[in-house]
C-alpha cells in the first residue's frame, strides 16, 4: 500500500464534514468507473447512514446490469461534497460544468496528467480505482466498514480492469484486495456470469469483428469498426468493448489498436490501445490520449494519422522485440 494513511485520514474527515457527497467519474465509463464509484457510494451510506450519497453522470449501455445512477439537480451541489473517480483529466469528468465551486477530491489510478481537485489520492500500482478503494478502506483502521453489496460493486471493478486478471497490472496487492471482497460477501460468481454473457446478436458481431483483424510487421494487430457498421449490426460503442482483446487474443500479435468511427465525423477515429509488453502510452499521447502503459486511448483525426498510428505502434514494437533479444 503506497497511499499516505494521512490521505486516507484526509478523506474520511472530509467525508464527515459534509452532509451531501456526489460521486463523479468519467465519460464513456467503463466497469471500473462504475464498480468503483457505486462501490463507494455504499460505503459511505453504509458507514455514514444519515447522508445523502448521489452517484452522477449517463450510464454506459452494456453495463446497465451494473446498477443505477442518480438524478442530480443542480441545486443538489451546493454545500456538497464532490469525490471524482477514476478520472485525470478533468474535461473527461462526466458532469463537469457543475462542479468547479465545489470542494473537489479525486481518487484514481491513472498516470498524472493535471491537478484539480483539492485533495488527490493517486496511485497508479493500483489494477483499478476500484482495487485503490479497497485498499483504502482496509487500511482505514476500522473507520471505514464494508457492506455486500460495497464489496460485490468494488469487484466488478477490479474485475474489469485487469481483464478478468488476465493482464499485467494484476498484482499481488490485487489478489489480496479481492480476497478481502470475498470476505466481504462480494458475489464474485454473479458478477464474472454477467461479465461472460453474451447476446447472440453480440455473438455474431464478435464473428464480424473477427473478420476486420489486419495484421502489421512487428506483431501489430488492427480492426477498423465504421458507424454503417455497428448500425447494420444493431450494436453501440459501448457495446464493442467486447471485441476490444479479440486481436490480442493471437498469439503473433504483439500489440493492437481499435478503431472505432466517431458518430458524425468526417474519417475521425476513437483507438483503443492494448499492449502484451511494449509500452503503448507513449504512442497514445502522440495523438491526443493517454491511459495506462499496457492499455490507452487516443484520437486521430483522418487516414493519414491512422496510419501515422500505426507505424509508431510498429516502431514501439521493434524496439521492444530488439530490447528483449527477440
Amino acid at each position: 500500500m503506497t497511499v499516505k494513511q494521512s490521505l486516507i485520514e484526509k478523506l474520511i474527515s472530509l467525508i464527515d464534514q459534509y452532509d451531501r457527497i456526489i460521486i463523479h467519474r468519467h465519460i464513456n465509463p467503463d466497469p471500473d468507473a462504475i464498480g468503483s464509484q457505486l462501490g463507494l457510494k455504499a460505503t459511505i451510506k453504509h458507514n455514514f447512514p444519515d447522508k445523502t450519497v448521489l452517484a452522477a453522470g449517463k450510464m454506459g449501455k452494456g453495463i446497465e446490469w451494473l446498477g443505477r445512477m442518480d438524478n442530480v439537480d443542480r441545486q443538489d451541489y451546493e454545500d456538497a461534497l464532490v469525490i471524482i473517480l477514476d478520472t485525470p483529466v478533468f474535461e473527461r469528468i462526466d458532469g463537469n460544468d457543475h462542479i468547479q465551486n465545489n470542494t473537489l477530491i479525486k481518487i484514481d489510478h491513472h498516470l498524472v496528467v493535471e491537478h484539480f481537485a483539492d485533495l488527490e489520492i493517486v496511485e497508479i500500482l493500483s489494477s483499478s480505482t476500484a482495487e485503490l478503494i479497497t485498499k483504502m478502506i482496509m487500511h482505514s483502521q476500522g473507520q471505514l466498514t464494508l457492506s455486500p453489496q460495497a464489496a460485490t460493486f468494488l469487484y466488478a471493478g477490479i474485475v474489469g480492469d485487469t481483464g478478468r486478471f488476465l493482464h499485467s497490472n494484476t498484482t499481488q496487492a490485487t489478489f489480496e484486495a479481492v480476497a478481502y471482497l470475498m470476505a466481504h460477501q462480494a458475489e464474485n460468481t454473479q458478477i464474472n456470469r454477467k461479465m461472460n454473457e453474451l447476446s447472440l446478436n453480440e455473438l455474431n458481431f464478435q464473428s464480424f469483428a473477427i473478420d476486420q483483424i489486419e495484421l502489421y510487421e512487428k506483431g501489430v494487430a488492427t480492426m477498423t469498426l465504421k458507424q454503417a457498421d455497428l448500425t447494420q449490426r444493431g450494436m453501440t460503442v459501448d457495446g464493442t468493448n467486447a471485441v476490444t482483446n479479440l486481436p490480442g487474443r493471437l498469439k503473433e500479435v504483439l500489440t493492437w489498436v481499435i478503431f472505432i468511427e466517431k458518430e458524425d465525423s468526417h474519417g475521425e477515429y476513437r483507438a483503443r490501445i492494448r499492449s502484451k509488453g511494449p509500452n503503448i502510452h507513449q504512442v497514445a499521447i502522440q495523438f491526443n490520449g493517454g491511459g495506462h502503459e499496457m492499455a490507452s486511448g487516443a484520437n486521430v483525426y483522418d487516414d493519414e494519422e491512422k496510419k501515422e498510428l500505426i507505424d509508431q505502434m510498429i516502431k514501439v514494437n521493434a524496439q521492444f522485440l530488439k530490447d528483449q533479444n527477440i
